[in-house]
């Protein structure tokens, strides 16, 4: 399978903001060039991203890029 570029949202996230995290995913992507679904597969990569609420949408961050912190009581 071609490895397929990580493209970043125009959204800036600055330093020291904090959000909620959820799910916790391998960055992957669905790969199909013809209809015949016998050659369709799924293509995981190696980085992992969080997922947070960003405003109104979700949003994907890369695991390596952010600390994680309890939250305070």
């Amino acid at each position: 399978m071609p490895v397929q570029a990580v493209s970043p949202l125009p959204y800036r996230l600055p330093k020291g903001q904090k959000y909620v995290v959820g799910d916790t995913v391998p960055g992957e992507y669905y790969y199909a060039v013809t209809f015949d679904e016998a050659s369709h597969r799924v293509v995981t990569g190696e980085d992992v991203y969080y997922e947070i609420q960003y405003g109104h949408r979700v949003g994907f961050v890369r695991a390596a890029d952010v600390r994680l912190v309890p939250s305070e009581s």
